[in-house]
């Protein structure tokens, strides 16, 4: 009898010391959404549907909730692209203003930096088109100023630049073309890629001197090819000269073959 008991009450202990085990198991029950989670994806749906003004409100509802929304980054995202694509000049500035908020109020939060940066770049371009001389004025800032960092996002937002300046202030954005490609640091091959295919795409002849600067110059052999192609494209006398001068001096056999091969295709009597 003794004996029994003694077993009952070990496993009595057994069973109370594994009481408080049981009871931190966390509870499994799905985590309900809240009323933001509602909100932002009917302004999904109304983002899809090209209905702009109606999901810029529902978005901008989510960014002003206090305390704020983890959805709160995006939301402000997605008013100010709901804003620039109703495009009016007010939008516009609104727009610029909801992005410059989503960077003070939540500035690590990178999710999103790349397409809050080219946005940006954008909203900023659709102003210059309307006459805003501080929007084109930043534009040129963005464009010309200094590498901070060497990153695909930094670049890709000089870029967007670069291409808006283009069609606003042409001759600003030569001189600043004519700045990039005289580079020759490995951070900025992509952008002078773009200021180089920017520059051609000017149509003035006298870009040839740089185009030829570039091919002889750059330490990039695609880049160099490059030039080389766009350098026959102006089939003339003196091109087909400049590309005999690059054929005696280049030692990269790619870029030789790619001479020869635009010698060939060129029509100029020489």
């Amino acid at each position: 009898m003794t004996r029994h008991l003694r077993l009952f009450s070990v496993v009595c202990a057994l069973g109370a010391a594994a009481s408080p085990v049981r009871a931190a198991v966390p509870d499994s029950t799905p985590v309900q959404p809240t009323l933001a989670d509602s909100v932002y994806r009917e302004a999904r749906t109304l983002l899809n549907r090209g209905e702009w003004r109606r999901a810029a409100t529902l978005f901008a509802q989510i960014a002003a909730r206090k305390p704020p929304s983890p959805l709160a980054p995006d939301a402000l995202y997605w008013q100010a692209f709901a804003l620039y694509r109703i495009g009016g000049i007010p939008d516009l500035r609104s727009a610029l203003a909801t992005l410059e908020d989503r960077q003070k109020r939540f500035p690590k939060d990178l999710r999103m930096e790349s397409e809050s940066g080219a946005l940006t770049t954008r909203v900023l371009a659709a102003l210059a088109d309307r006459g805003d001389a501080a929007a084109a004025q930043r534009l040129r800032t963005v464009a010309a100023g200094a590498v901070e960092k060497c990153d695909e996002e930094d670049t890709s937002v000089r870029a967007a630049a670069l291409s808006a300046l283009l069609r606003t202030d042409p001759a600003q954005a030569r001189s600043l073309l004519q700045k990039v490609l005289l580079r020759r640091d490995p951070c900025s091959v992509q952008l002078r890629r773009t200021a180089l295919f920017a520059l051609d795409d000017l149509g003035d002849p006298s870009v040839r001197g740089l185009l030829f600067d570039v091919a002889r110059n750059d330490p990039t052999v695609d880049l160099r090819t490059s030039a080389v192609g766009l350098l026959s494209r102006t089939d003339t006398d003196a091109s087909a000269m400049q590309l005999e001068t690059l054929l005696t001096s280049e030692g990269n056999p790619t870029v030789q073959r790619t001479i020869l091969r635009s010698l060939g295709t060129m029509r100029a009597p020489r």
